[in-house]
């Protein structure tokens, strides 16, 4: 069987003519060998040449270069694959058998560790065994009955997708939550002092009644963000199948930790004791649409930390390279090829072409989205270290008297507010982060 490998993307762009040079002369000092999962091996020693996201992705011949990349490496196979095609049908009683079209490019797992994002499946050493045995008993039949109905292969992105986003959410949760409870007690003061000013007759009645209700509808937003919290616990308890007990699970998250490293899922922590990890939580991610059981490996991919780094890492030839495409043919065969098949295999080749095509208007769009998203935080970022300077300002101002205590409790009560807003852009922007990475490579 003669096998029809995918061109590299990275190897045609060199060959190609018209194509302005600076668009894939990568910038080394973006390397990260924690993102070397993403870098064919070939590459490894040749880290300068290598083509990255962040050298064409916003200039205006991104899709003109995909385009004559994808347009070649097809119009390539299409040509040998049609060759094929009329040597056959000069003899019609010929057995033949036809290249397997599909991405079979190695990819690194770690510096230790491969396999191959197409054909290749990983193991789960015994890691599935003492999973199982903490779950409840109908989560165990549940699981065990696919285990023997389904082939487990590889990582789901729906997994990391879902559970990074849980994460994110949970943690924009507690953080605002903590800055509401802060607002709380400010505004409480707040009410108490013009309580005291309308009692005097400084004040009107309305005022302090706003600053009643001003109170109240902060709680009830305290309220709301802690019920969403119980929401989400909930249904990752249901999901799961897990026996979580109120109070005993909680997401420990720290800006030093490795958040989602690849695939390695954060852990559920009490304590200092570690009592399930989003590993075991993945079995649960077994449904209609995918009609599998989702589990994540001993061997996981390792990305490191930063998803920006990683993106910035991403080669042309690693994206078009993890674009799995089936065929309805199977031409690891000997197969009597007749017309209606020769329709079929043409139509294949079609269907390739157009899922490249799909692919690269899929990761643009993920892309500008994660792009305005980040634009969005680092202005937020950006405000609150203005706020943070006018604070120390108007501290100084209150110190000396310049302004009145109650000026002094609304300027830091709106300036909570506003790291709020920070704290919610964050986990917009992480949220695209992930959808960009999927879209990026991790569509398996």
């Amino acid at each position: 069987m003669r096998v029809i490998s995918i061109l590299l993307l990275s190897s045609l762009m060199y060959s190609c003519t018209g194509l302005d040079e600076s668009l894939y002369v990568a910038d080394s000092s973006y390397f990260s060998y924690e993102s070397e999962a993403l870098i064919p091996s070939h590459f490894s020693n040749n880290v300068d040449g290598i083509l990255r996201i962040r050298n064409y992705i916003d200039n205006v011949k991104f899709i003109k270069i995909y385009e004559h990349v994808i347009s070649n490496s097809s119009n390539v196979r299409i040509k040998e694959l049609e060759a094929d095609i009329k040597k056959l049908s000069n003899n019609s009683n010929s057995l033949a058998s036809f290249p397997t079209l599909g991405i079979g490019v190695s990819t690194s797992i770690s510096k230790k560790d491969s396999i191959n994002s197409y054909y290749g499946s990983l193991s789960t050493d015994t890691s599935l065994n003492s999973i199982v045995s903490k779950l409840s008993e109908s989560s165990k039949s549940d699981i065990l009955s696919k285990i023997k109905a389904v082939n487990l292969s590889i990582v789901s992105s729906h997994v990391f997708s879902d559970l990074s986003k849980i994460v994110y959410d949970i943690e924009e949760i507690d953080k605002t939550s903590t800055i509401l409870g802060g607002i709380i007690i400010l505004q409480r003061e707040k009410a108490e002092i013009i309580e005291l000013l309308f009692h005097k007759g400084k004040v009107a009645e309305s005022k302090w009644l706003d600053s009643i209700r001003d109170v109240n509808l902060t709680e009830y937003e305290l309220d709301k963000k802690n019920q969403r919290r119980k929401q989400i616990l909930y249904k990752l308890k249901m999901d799961s199948g897990l026996e979580l007990k109120e109070g005993d699970y909680f997401f420990d998250i720290s800006e030093s930790s490795p958040l989602l490293s690849g695939f390695s899922f954060y852990h559920i922590a009490n304590s200092n004791e570690v009592k399930l990890k989003e590993f075991e939580m993945a079995l649960s991610y077994t449904d209609a649409r995918n009609a599998n059981l989702l589990f994540i490996p001993e061997v996981s991919i390792s990305i490191g930390t930063d998803f920006l780094e990683v993106i910035q890492n991403i080669t042309m030839s690693s994206f078009l390279n993890s674009i799995s495409v089936a065929f309805p043919l199977d031409f690891s065969d000997k197969i009597n090829m007749k017309e209606s098949r020769i329709k079929t295999y043409r139509k294949s080749v079609y269907e390739y072409k157009k899922s490249l095509y799909e692919g690269v208007l899929k990761l643009s769009k993920a892309y500008f989205d994660y792009s305005e998203s980040r634009s969005n935080y680092l202005y937020s970022l950006e405000q609150m270290k203005v706020r943070e300077s006018e604070s120390k300002k108007i501290a100084l101002k209150y110190q000396f008297g310049s302004i009145s205590y109650l000026d002094f409790l609304d300027f830091s009560i709106d300036t909570l507010r506003k790291e709020n807003i920070t704290h919610e852009d964050k986990r917009a922007f992480n949220n695209k982060r992930v959808d960009l990475l999927l879209e990026a490579g991790y569509e398996f």
